[in-house]
């Protein structure tokens, strides 16, 4: 009766811990920093400049002003100096024919202009473009894109260009 009793135990741990390991790799592997239901940051992390989503609010120090890996993501409550618009992606044959910078310029122009419309700062936003290859090995591809503008109202991501 011992060993039949001993076994059920066994069994019952045995079977619990696949479901704690699932319940616990949820936030286990979950990447990027913790969000609320409205998808807005909660408290201010370090992530890749390329894990930025739109609406993110956004900081981050740069030596030379063009290349940034790293960024603070901030919940746009707190005092931040970018915010995401927009996000798409770029083909190669446009960047060839346009040039990269009036690619994304273009593509980043009717969202940028509400939002710099709705901005009630005596300041204008500024639009800041994030850049990264597709494919890190293919420099000259299609490029992934994040329109940003700095923040001066504090509007965070409150008007898009259907507005």
């Amino acid at each position: 009766m011992f060993r039949i009793a001993s076994s059920k135990k066994l069994l019952a741990v045995a079977a619990l811990v696949p479901v704690a390991l699932l319940l616990a790799g949820c936030s286990i592997f979950a990447s990027g920093p913790e969000r609320g239901v409205d998808g807005q940051v909660l408290e201010r992390s370090e992530l890749a400049a390329r894990d930025l989503i739109v609406g993110d609010c956004f900081s981050f120090d740069s030596p030379d002003g063009s290349t940034v890996a790293e960024v603070f993501v901030i919940p746009c409550t707190e005092q931040h100096d970018y915010v995401v618009l927009e996000q798409g992606s770029l083909g190669a044959g446009d960047i060839a024919s346009q040039g990269l910078q009036k690619a994304v310029s273009t593509a980043c122009e009717d969202t940028f202009d509400a939002f710099k419309h709705a901005n009630t700062a005596d300041e204008r936003p500024r639009q800041q473009f994030l850049l990264f290859p597709l494919d890190d090995n293919k420099p000259e591809g299609d490029h992934a894109y994040s329109c940003a503008a700095t923040d001066p109202s504090g509007l965070g991501l409150t008007v898009s260009a259907n507005s």
